[in-house]
């Protein structure tokens, strides 16, 4: 009787081995994705954007010439001593307009882009765009006029990265 008994467990522990051993299923790969919303703007890598305009025509007026509802800027570094914008005087037409703020890739620091009014309150303070990204962002300004813009990131307009939105009818 013990070695019927034996002899079954025996059998029934090398059964579930071979099963266990020979299983074909594999259990699904982990995968982790990490997102974050930000209301109004969405980032993705992408290469430096050409400059935001184009010098206009001798025969027309700079401001319409160059005026749009979108803008694109690249955040420029130059060293530690000096940050920037690479158009610091961008126009767009009132209204609605898209700003598109690629990070250049090499640069080592976040950079932003933020809109000020003429009595120093802040219209925009966009998100952190890390080095070799590209974030868009909209802003409303239906006044026409001029606007201060800059990176809210502490230091870096009094390193330079300022610039001044004109606003056209």
């Amino acid at each position: 009787m013990k070695r019927t008994s034996i002899g079954l467990l025996a059998a029934t522990v090398i059964a579930t081995l071979s099963i266990a051993c020979n299983s074909t299923s594999t259990p699904p790969p982990a995968t982790a994705t990490a997102t974050t919303a930000a209301p109004k703007a969405t980032a993705a890598a992408t290469t430096p954007a050409p400059a935001a305009t184009t010098p206009a025509p001798a025969a027309t007026t700079p401001a319409a010439a160059a005026a749009s509802s979108s803008i694109a800027l690249i955040a420029l570094e130059d060293g530690d001593s000096k940050y920037s914008y690479d158009n610091s005087k961008p126009t767009a037409k009132a209204g609605e307009i898209t700003v598109k703020l690629t990070n250049k890739a090499g640069n080592i620091r976040p950079h932003t882009f933020s809109v000020q009014d003429a009595s120093g309150k802040d219209i925009l303070k966009s998100e952190r765009v890390q080095p070799g990204a590209s974030m868009d962002f909209k802003v409303t300004l239906p006044e026409a006029g001029t606007y201060k813009i800059y990176c809210n990131i502490m230091g870096h307009a009094d390193k330079g990265q300022t610039g001044t939105l004109t606003v056209v009818k």
